[in-house]
């Protein structure tokens, strides 16, 4: 049965025009172990034949090749049904217009609902949407759709803790787009990968990614304006001042048209933080040190974000009581975490998480100067090991 998939891999891989290489990038599995697997010396895991079908658009026929699903019958995996025969529609504009306003009704349940949930949400809309994409007039729209919603698909999966699946689902936006003719989303993949990288503490790979997206995308963007926000942040993490500042000024005089199809609710990047230009000054005079300057920033920020906005507000709160505290105000900083805690800001967010964790641990140097510190410490931390 390896065999079998490994042949059927390599025929879907060659049609698409992919390398091993490619592959291997948009999977995110070792090009070694996917040489072995077509060559049959190595078995798929679950995990590679579900990522290969999916990046391939292959329709359950890789996952049910796995040696894990073998034997259970073409068609008997409840997540493929969608595609089965016989179920192919062409919609209506009207049908296309009610899946684009869910896109933003998604996007409100992810700031208010764990983030795996609205996962599994979003995956299925793909699956749907592919199903949808048939030959006819409203093919691209319904292609551009289908990668909006995998875009967003992989900003719930680094949510919710899981950077390899984030990475494959932002790959497969990239080739749904791709198949419309569209490439601003290949552009953004590259600021949402800089967004991982900049989690992950790694400056040159943030700065690194966010020229790769200015170098694709169009200078009077969205997609432009964010990556040179992004790569503001990078030079942050190296503490390079003026060259932060040098950015931040460019971008801020960037007033963008919408990112070719990617407009309205179906806009790239957030949808939530109202003036993204002080959001992002705040967070890189934070990392520049520049605490007193940062606060500034952040503050209204935090205070203009919408109610319902529960997973931006814990992750730019925690961002605003961390500054605080490094400007020596140790009061603002309890107050403001104590807020999110009693608002039950966190909403499973692996970001908001990092946040927090950095913020109990600024926390513990204030416990011996102001006791209420160590109370927000010890509640922060309980928080933290309640399960998501």
């Amino acid at each position: 049965m390896s065999t079998e998939f490994g042949r059927e891999l390599r025929r879907r891989r060659l049609a698409a025009g992919l390398s091993l290489r490619e592959l291997s990038d948009g999977v995110r599995f070792d090009r070694g172990y996917l040489s072995k697997v077509e060559t049959g010396v190595r078995a798929p895991s679950r995990a590679l034949a579900d990522a290969c079908d999916e990046y391939l658009m292959a329709k359950g026929a890789l996952t049910r090749l796995s040696p894990e699903r073998a034997g259970r019958g073409a068609g008997s995996d409840p997540r493929w049904s969608a595609d089965g025969p016989g179920e192919s529609y062409e919609p209506d504009g009207d049908v296309v217009a009610t899946f684009e306003t869910m896109l933003g009704q998604h996007r409100r349940l992810g700031q208010q609902l764990p983030p795996r949930l609205v996962l599994r949400q979003a995956s299925e809309q793909v699956r749907t949407l592919r199903a949808l994409a048939v030959p006819g007039p409203l093919r691209p729209r319904v292609l551009l759709l289908a990668a909006r919603y995998a875009e967003y698909a992989g900003w719930m999966a680094q949510e919710s803790g899981d950077v390899p699946l984030a990475w494959r689902w932002t790959a497969y936006a990239v080739r749904l787009a791709g198949r419309a003719g569209d490439r601003t989303m290949a552009a953004h993949a590259h600021v949402r990968r800089a967004g991982l990288a900049l989690y992950a503490g790694d400056a040159d790979e943030v700065i690194g990614l966010s020229l790769r997206a200015l170098a694709a995308a169009p200078g009077d963007s969205r997609i432009h304006k964010l990556a040179t926000q992004r790569q503001a942040q990078g030079h942050a993490l190296r503490g390079e001042t003026g060259e932060v500042e040098r950015l931040l000024d460019g971008a801020a005089v960037l007033s963008p048209r919408p990112a070719g199809p990617y407009r309205d609710g179906m806009a790239l990047g957030s949808a939530t933080v109202f003036d993204q230009d002080a959001a992002v000054a705040g967070w890189c005079y934070h990392d520049l040190g520049r605490y007193g300057r940062a606060v500034d920033l952040l503050e209204p920020v935090v205070e203009g974000l919408p109610p319902w906005a529960r997973r931006a507000r814990g992750r730019f709160g925690s961002r605003l009581a961390r500054a605080q505290l490094g400007a020596g105000r140790a009061d603002a900083a309890c107050a403001t975490g104590f807020r999110l805690i009693e608002r039950g800001d966190g909403v499973a967010s692996a970001t908001l998480a990092t946040e927090l964790r950095l913020l109990t641990g600024e926390l513990s140097a204030w416990r011996a100067r102001y006791a209420p510190a160590g109370d927000l410490a010890r509640a922060l931390s309980d928080l933290l090991r309640v399960p998501a």
